[in-house]
This record gives structure tokens, sequence and C-alpha cells, in this order.
């Protein structure tokens, strides 16, 4: 499955052309429990979304909290050190 479309090219692009790069994608196998697996993908289709796409998104919003946690705590030490 990609989550980015390919690239299309026509007969005419040759090699010289420059290529589109695709941010680079790592594999990330977890192990979770069967029911646990099975629930979730039953809440997915139950909900027309795609379980992939849900893990990424759930993953970018821990990161950008994260972010936005330490831009909050540097806000407050330099309110705090005034």
């Amino acid at each position: 499955m990609y989550l980015w479309p390919r690239p299309v090219r026509s007969p005419e692009v040759t090699r010289s052309d420059p290529v589109i790069k695709k941010p680079e994608k790592s594999q990330f196998n977890i192990r979770v429990e069967t029911d646990l697996l099975e629930r979730y993908r039953e809440y997915c289709d139950r909900h027309g979304l795609d379980p992939v796409g849900q893990i990424i998104i759930f993953m970018k919003r821990v990161v950008a909290a994260e972010y936005d946690f330490q831009v909050k705590l540097w806000d407050a030490l330099r309110t705090e050190a005034e």
C-alpha cells in the first residue's frame, strides 16, 4: 500500500530527467494481541477508516503534541525568568 501516489512517467521521459523524490520511509512492525487488532480493524471498517492511515495520523499528533509541549515549556521558563 502506498500513502503517496506513484509518479506517472510518460514514454518521452528519459533517464536524464529529474526524478521526483518521495520522503524516506521505514517499516514499522509491532506485536499486538490478536483480539485488539481484530477489534481495531472492525472499528476502522465500521467508520470507513484506513487502519494504517489512522496509526500514522496518531503518530503525527503525538509528535506535534510533544513539540507544542516543548514550546509551552520554554515560554513558561522565559516568563518565569523575567
